[in-house]
Protein backbone atom coordinates (compact mmCIF):
# COMPACT_ATOMS: atom_id res chain seq x y z
CA UNK A 1 0.00 0.00 0.00
CA UNK A 2 1.26 3.47 -0.90
CA UNK A 3 0.15 6.67 0.78
CA UNK A 4 0.67 9.70 -1.44
CA UNK A 5 0.80 12.98 0.46
CA UNK A 6 1.77 16.63 -0.01
CA UNK A 7 0.45 16.53 -3.58
CA UNK A 8 -1.71 18.65 -5.86
CA UNK A 9 -4.12 16.10 -7.33
CA UNK A 10 -6.60 16.97 -10.07
CA UNK A 11 -9.40 14.43 -9.73
CA UNK A 12 -11.69 15.33 -12.68
CA UNK A 13 -14.57 14.90 -10.22
CA UNK A 14 -17.02 17.83 -10.06
CA UNK A 15 -17.84 17.09 -6.42
CA UNK A 16 -14.17 16.96 -5.36
CA UNK A 17 -12.08 18.61 -8.12
CA UNK A 18 -8.82 18.50 -6.18
CA UNK A 19 -7.11 16.62 -3.38
CA UNK A 20 -3.79 16.62 -1.55
CA UNK A 21 -3.47 12.92 -0.64
CA UNK A 22 -4.46 9.46 -1.81
CA UNK A 23 -3.98 5.83 -0.91
CA UNK A 24 -3.15 3.24 -3.56
CA UNK A 25 -3.08 -0.53 -3.27
CA UNK A 26 -1.86 -2.41 -6.32
CA UNK A 27 -3.50 -0.68 -9.26
CA UNK A 28 -6.49 0.74 -7.37
CA UNK A 29 -7.05 4.03 -5.58
CA UNK A 30 -8.55 3.16 -2.20
CA UNK A 31 -9.01 6.70 -0.94
CA UNK A 32 -8.51 10.25 -2.18
CA UNK A 33 -9.05 13.52 -0.37
CA UNK A 34 -7.42 16.20 1.72
CA UNK A 35 -4.32 15.21 3.66
CA UNK A 36 -5.78 16.37 6.97
CA UNK A 37 -8.68 13.89 6.46
CA UNK A 38 -6.40 10.93 5.64
CA UNK A 39 -7.59 7.75 7.45
CA UNK A 40 -5.00 5.77 9.46
CA UNK A 41 -3.64 3.55 6.65
CA UNK A 42 -0.36 1.66 7.07
CA UNK A 43 2.08 1.59 4.16
CA UNK A 44 4.85 3.33 2.28
CA UNK A 45 4.50 7.11 2.54
CA UNK A 46 5.42 9.01 -0.60
CA UNK A 47 5.86 12.78 -0.18
CA UNK A 48 5.36 14.44 -3.58
CA UNK A 49 6.63 17.79 -2.28
CA UNK A 50 3.79 19.70 -3.94
CA UNK A 51 4.04 18.01 -7.34
CA UNK A 52 0.92 17.60 -9.51
CA UNK A 53 -0.96 14.38 -10.31
CA UNK A 54 -3.48 14.32 -13.15
CA UNK A 55 -5.62 11.45 -14.47
CA UNK A 56 -4.17 9.61 -17.43
CA UNK A 57 -6.29 7.85 -20.00
CA UNK A 58 -4.82 5.88 -22.88
CA UNK A 59 -7.32 5.25 -25.66
CA UNK A 60 -5.43 3.07 -28.12
CA UNK A 61 -8.31 1.98 -30.33
CA UNK A 62 -9.18 3.33 -33.77
CA UNK A 63 -12.50 3.28 -35.56
CA UNK A 64 -12.15 2.03 -39.17
CA UNK A 65 -13.84 5.16 -40.57
CA UNK A 66 -11.28 7.35 -38.79
CA UNK A 67 -8.46 5.31 -40.29
CA UNK A 68 -9.98 5.74 -43.76
CA UNK A 69 -10.15 9.51 -43.24
CA UNK A 70 -6.50 9.67 -42.20
CA UNK A 71 -5.40 7.69 -45.25
CA UNK A 72 -6.78 10.45 -47.49
CA UNK A 73 -4.76 13.18 -45.77
CA UNK A 74 -1.39 14.53 -46.86
CA UNK A 75 1.46 14.71 -44.37
CA UNK A 76 2.88 18.24 -44.58
CA UNK A 77 5.95 17.88 -42.38
CA UNK A 78 9.40 16.33 -42.70
CA UNK A 79 10.40 13.64 -43.42
CA UNK A 80 7.69 13.67 -46.11
CA UNK A 81 7.51 17.35 -47.10
CA UNK A 82 10.34 19.89 -47.29
CA UNK A 83 8.92 22.53 -49.64
CA UNK A 84 5.79 23.97 -51.26
CA UNK A 85 6.66 21.96 -54.37
CA UNK A 86 6.63 18.77 -52.26
CA UNK A 87 3.14 19.67 -51.00
CA UNK A 88 1.87 20.28 -54.54
CA UNK A 89 3.28 16.94 -55.69
CA UNK A 90 1.78 15.10 -52.70
CA UNK A 91 -1.65 16.62 -53.38
CA UNK A 92 -1.42 15.74 -57.07
CA UNK A 93 -0.75 12.11 -56.13
CA UNK A 94 -3.90 11.71 -54.01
Amino acid sequence: MQIICNAKIYTADTIQPSATAMVIEGRKILWIGQQEDLPPYQGEIIDLQGKVIIPGIIDAHMHPIMLADVLEQVACLPPYIYSIEDIINALANL
